[in-house]
């Protein structure tokens, strides 16, 4: 490094019970995946409305969030109830896949007011389990 500065030692060292994953400024630790692990990825049949029928690979969150309205079923899901960061996201990445997804938008009152989604599939989604395979 210029400037006669040290790279701090600390970071190239695992934290103790991490497994291999390292810890950033200000204690927010990286959630990365320990070294050799491998995410699953699991293959869903997708039968849209006009019964056109297509195989889709997902993993991680992608999965997660595909599996909270497919299990839902025709009432959907609503962010409020199964929280995670980055729903619209996961919503986004899915429909790049071709997986029709309706959002109804409502009001809400009371502690968390204001505009929520409420996420339904415009298509039947079936999981593939004996197909799971370990991501490379």
């Amino acid at each position: 490094m210029d400037g006669g500065q040290m790279e701090t030692p600390a970071r190239r060292q695992p934290q103790p019970g991490l497994d291999g994953r390292y810890a950033n400024a200000a204690g927010s630790s990286d959630i990365a995946q320990a070294a050799g692990r491998a995410k699953r990825a699991w293959l869903y049949h997708v039968t849209t409305e006009c019964g056109e029928l297509f195989t889709i690979e997902a993993e991680g969150r992608d999965t997660w969030a595909l599996d909270q309205p497919r299990e839902a079923g025709p009432k959907g899901c609503i962010p409020i109830k199964q929280p995670a960061s980055r729903w619209s996201t996961y919503v986004h990445e899915l429909r790049g896949m071709g997986i029709p997804i309706n959002t109804e938008m409502f009001s809400y009152s009371g502690a968390y007011s204001g505009h929520h989604a409420r996420y339904t599939l415009a298509c039947d989604v079936s999981l593939s389990v004996l197909q799971e395979r370990s991501a490379a």
